[in-house]
């Protein structure tokens, strides 16, 4: 019994390590909806709202206050002044928006924001006028980081990249047709992840495979669409485990199958030994089975106990 006991101490220690790739899935959706947040601040700021598409005089206002640049007497750039902040517009023959440049200094009230957004709706791009691609920096606040996003035809975000202003935490996302996250990558030291991730149309987690920044575990994890974890594989040599494992939606780890990596002489394991364990879904140890360099053999239990009610095998 002691022996099959070890392999419940590591299916919990096991577990414990799922959370931090649970963490990490919602780390990367956060992370891809502020990349999306700090360039839509950027693409309705003022220095996207004041690009008007409108014809400007050939000469230069003032130095201080506004260039324009002309060509055939259309104005086809244009820099100026919008909030105290200097702001650069490029200008189609019509006088239609192609690319804003510029200082925001009023996106934030704890700091400003710098940033680059392309549009569509002109002689260069078509479409009808809205945000294809951006990017920014956010110094400050909730929406803080770098980042860069591009959008559909409709102004549906597409994909988004970037990281925190420190570059501590790095991230791209993909979105579908309706802006929802269906897939990315994230970079995370502070929740020990580096992975990807796969999300369904509902902007759950399905799928996501990654390992610990310091290279202290490994693993695929595969969840219903509750956002239950149901399957996994998982290496983690610190609680000296290899395995793949399967629970029901209540989180009770029904089955595990997989192998120890080095000798545990207290427990009787030995390297690369293989198991096999089989609960019910009350988490309760059923069946155990294994298989060493010089045994193998098993236990199952009395029905609803924890007796043992039979054994086999040469352990």
């Amino acid at each position: 019994m002691a022996y099959a006991s070890s392999i419940e101490e590591r299916l919990e220690g096991m577990a414990k390590r799922l959370e931090r790739a649970e963490q990490a899935n919602r780390a990367m959706k956060i992370w891809g909806s502020i990349a999306f947040v700090a360039l839509m601040t950027f693409g309705s700021g003022p220095f996207a709202s004041d690009a008007t598409a409108k014809k400007k005089p050939p000469a230069i206002v003032t130095a201080t206050q506004e260039i324009d640049l002309t060509s055939g007497g259309k104005t086809v750039a244009s820099l100026r002044m919008v909030g105290g902040k200097p702001n650069l517009v490029f200008f189609d023959s019509a006088g239609k928006t192609v690319v804003d440049v510029g200082i925001n200094g009023t996106a934030l009230p704890t700091g400003h924001a710098a940033g680059i957004t392309v549009l569509d709706g002109n002689e260069d791009i078509p479409g009808t006028g809205k945000i294809r691609a951006g990017f920014g920096v956010i110094p400050s606040g909730p929406e803080a980081g770098a980042g860069e996003s591009t959008f559909d035809g409709n102004g549906v975000v597409r994909s988004a990249g970037g990281s925190t202003v420190d570059g501590s935490i790095a991230f791209a996302a993909l979105y579908d047709a309706t802006g929802v996250s269906r897939t990315g990558l994230t970079y995370d030291p502070g929740i020990n992840f580096t992975g990807s991730f796969s999300n369904d149309a509902s902007g759950d987690v399905r799928s996501s495979v990654g390992s610990g920044v310091d290279g202290s575990y490994s693993g695929a994890f595969i969840y219903d669409a509750a956002g239950k974890l149901r399957d996994q594989i998982i290496y983690v040599p610190s609680v000296n485990f290899n395995a793949f494992q399967t629970q029901d939606g209540a989180g009770h780890a029904l089955a595990a199958v997989g192998n120890f990596l080095v000798d545990d002489a207290p427990h009787l394991i030995q390297a690369n030994e293989s198991f096999l364990d089989l609960s019910d879904t009350a988490g309760t140890l059923r069946v155990f089975e294994f298989q060493n360099s010089t045994n193998e053999g098993g236990i199952d239990f009395n029905p609803g106990s924890t007796t043992v009610q039979g054994s086999w095998g040469n352990p």
